[in-house]
């Protein structure tokens, strides 16, 4: 492997961790009632959506999703897929992530995952 090639596997890895934990922390606040106040881009919350997600819900959805993505980044939860695919559960889950109100942490999944994919 390429010293490029390894250079941008560590920084798809890094951004998707620090994705994860942005995510994980905004969650935290969430469950505190905070994290409406705490948005640094637009989205389009699907909890105002769908009207039945409260603050507590979407915090609970934000930290679980954030273990997932840290168990899946970290090898702890091994996917029947090949390595090379794992980008695709990745991007699912930091659409999520930004579409629940995990801004900044989904956009950082999203970008890791779409390294992963080169």
């Amino acid at each position: 492997m390429s010293d490029n090639l390894e250079d941008t596997n560590r920084l798809s890895r890094f951004l998707v961790i620090f994705g994860a934990i942005l995510t994980g922390l905004h969650g935290v606040l969430y469950l505190m009632n905070f994290g409406r106040w705490l948005r640094f881009l637009p989205t389009i919350e699907l909890g105002n959506i769908l009207g039945s997600l409260t603050s507590l819900g979407i915090g609970v959805l934000l930290i679980f999703l954030s273990i997932i993505t840290l168990a899946i980044s970290s090898s702890l939860i091994e996917l029947p897929i090949s390595k090379s695919q794992e980008w695709i559960p990745l991007l699912l889950i930091g659409l999520l992530m930004y579409f629940l109100g995990g801004t900044l942490g989904g956009l950082l999944v999203i970008m890791g995952s779409l390294l992963k994919l080169i």
